[in-house]
């Protein structure tokens, strides 16, 4: 888990808070066979559970993200109207876009998800203008990978990272259409609707290439 600091602008008072932006990495691992590369499907449905980390008796299991549009929460204060700020002496923030939100209950904020892109560090990532980047020293930003490769057989492989916000994911599920296997033997690329057993595994063969198969892939969440 890495954290990093960042001011957030009150509209209306036009000061700054500190807050936390919590980022996850999500690795990936598995057993190659003839599988020169993996790789995620760009902008594709993520699937993960996910608890409160305040109370971890309530969570919610196989949420799916859609990472093709950014969300903003409609009560923000930049989507309200000048009378309603007149009237609201602590008018909500302007929250980040995001990927996926919730609200846990009792909560008076919603809990966001943002996937970062692999072509930013995560503390490079901003919102939507609201935010500034706070002096304080930061953590060095997480490595990302944009693949696994066949020397990365076995061993965990850091693929994507999620800016997290008052939520914490646990497990990572397989949908079947995330991932993008190329075949080591003729390079051939297999990216629709893999079928994939409980237990991580998904294999095909032909008289060209032979076996190709990935098999105990599991998502590793840190």
């Amino acid at each position: 888990i890495y954290c990093t600091s960042q001011s957030i602008l009150l509209v209306e008072t036009s000061k700054y808070v500190t807050c936390t932006m919590v980022v996850y990495i999500l690795s990936i691992q598995a057993d190659l066979e003839n599988v020169d590369s993996i790789r995620f499907q760009p902008n594709a449905d993520l699937c993960l559970s996910v608890r409160n980390p305040l109370d971890p008796n309530e969570y919610r299991e196989k949420i799916v993200i859609d990472r093709r549009e950014l969300e903003t929460d409609p009560l923000a204060v930049d989507h309200l109207s000048p009378r309603h700020l007149q009237n609201h002496a602590h008018p909500k923030h302007a929250e980040a876009p995001c990927h996926f939100a919730l609200k846990w209950d009792g909560a008076t904020a919603r809990s966001t998800i943002r996937v970062l892109e692999q072509s930013s560090s995560a503390t490079d990532q901003e919102g939507s203008g609201s935010f500034k980047k706070s002096k304080k020293k930061q953590q060095p930003s997480p490595t990302i990978a944009s693949t696994i490769t066949a020397r990365d057989s076995g061993r965990p492989v850091r693929l994507l990272a999620l800016d997290c916000q008052g939520i914490e994911p646990y497990a990572f599920h397989l949908l079947g259409s995330e991932l993008v296997i190329t075949n080591k033997s003729a390079g051939t690329v297999f990216d629709t609707n893999l079928t994939w057993s409980e237990a991580g595994d998904w294999t095909t063969y032909d008289e060209f290439s032979g076996t190709t198969s990935v098999t105990n892939l599991q998502g590793v969440l840190t």
